[in-house]
């Protein structure tokens, strides 16, 4: 009884009526101006990206038809950093890298970068023990923890990629990988200095976040 008579009050005053039919026509108004200045929003996103990549990316190829082909990658000349990103290269450990960065980029650059990777392949199997056992090390501290031979770990490594850096007079190369073991995860590199023909190892657990 209530209900309709509080139906009867509102039916019996426009001005109820027309304040309600303002609301929802400023309600309807709004959204449209959501979503028309979002669409604005992204195709002016959109055209600044395009227009960054016709000022500043140029298109690098890195030809080496023995053994990686030819690598297309994107030079970025205002950041100076080269990155070869989504591509496919013979498997180094468990996978395939699919990555080349390099900093501070130069066209001459190429021809090192090229020669230091096929160092690195021709070095492969010496280059994933030598990681194996650094993570091995750090295995080492847990006494409850059962250690697999380090040719089974070197198995387990996944090269991710190929980062490059200039280090006074040399370019300096950086391999990237990760492995799994016993539901721990590590992060490994290997770098080489050009200079001294040395390579330096490293590895660090990955902790996740409970």
């Amino acid at each position: 009884m209530i209900m309709m008579t509080v139906f009867m009050q509102l039916s019996l005053n426009p001005s109820v009526w027309i304040g309600l039919g303002a609301i929802v026509l400023f309600c309807l108004t709004l959204s449209i101006l959501i979503i028309v200045n979002s669409v604005r929003n992204k195709h002016s996103q959109q055209k600044k990206e395009q227009e960054y990549r016709e000022n500043y990316i140029r298109r690098v190829k890195l030809s080496d038809m023995l053994m990686f082909g030819t690598i297309e990658a994107e030079f970025d000349t205002l950041t100076g950093i080269l990155k070869a990103e989504n591509i496919r290269m013979p498997k180094f450990g468990a996978q395939m890298p699919n990555a080349i960065f390099v900093d501070n980029y130069t066209d001459a650059d190429n021809e090192t970068v090229l020669r230091q990777m096929n160092i690195a392949y021709a070095e492969q199997q010496d280059i994933l023990m030598h990681m194996a056992e650094a993570m091995r090390r750090l295995m080492e501290t847990d006494e409850e923890m059962e250690l697999a031979a380090v040719s089974e770990m070197a198995e387990q490594i996944m090269v991710t990629d190929f980062q490059f850096s200039h280090s006074q007079d040399s370019l300096v190369m950086l391999i990237a990988a990760g492995a799994e073991y016993n539901n721990v995860t590590f992060s490994l590199s290997a770098l080489y200095r050009p200079d001294s023909e040395c390579w330096e190892y490293e590895a660090e657990k990955i902790e996740c976040p409970i």
